[in-house]
């Protein structure tokens, strides 16, 4: 293999490839409805921002200003920092009879299934296992490793 070859090679890998490695992955979805739906449009998106350092899953049920009662089931990329209950009620549209359910995890794609009381509720909560994306850059490096 010519040298500008290996030169490109090793360019992407320390560039492209490492760097999106070292980023958290989470799931990401957004649901009025109910969390089937928020996993039927599920995204995997990652959390190239260095302060969303966990994944978090969220079911609100607030009560609006103007009364109206309304559900989010959601899924994304989150600041360990603000993962609290206080932080997962905190905005301006919500009056008494509102509650928050926060769930925060730390690992690629750990924000797999429902929260915990939908869980009890549901008997439900599925947890699958997943090669993170460091695994997956320390086998490519092996394998280039071994091609030249």
């Amino acid at each position: 293999m010519e040298s500008s070859n290996i030169g490109f090679v090793f360019f992407l890998a320390f560039n492209v490839v490492i760097p999106r490695a070292f980023c958290l992955e989470c799931y990401s979805c957004k649901s009025h409805v109910s969390w089937e739906d928020c996993e039927e449009n599920k995204a995997i998106v990652v959390c190239s921002d260095p302060s969303l350092d966990t994944c978090v899953k969220a079911h609100r049920a607030f009560v609006q200003l103007n009364g109206q009662a309304t559900q989010r089931f959601q899924k994304y990329c989150f600041n360990y920092g603000d993962c609290n209950k206080k932080s997962c009620m905190d905005t301006n549209e919500v009056k008494k009879g509102s509650w928050c359910e926060i769930e925060c995890c730390n690992t690629t794609l750990c924000n797999t299934g429902v929260t915990p009381l939908a869980r009890k509720r549901n008997g439900s909560g599925s947890h699958m296992a997943f090669a993170s994306a460091n695994q997956v850059v320390i086998m490519m490096l092996i394998a280039l490793v071994f091609v030249f």
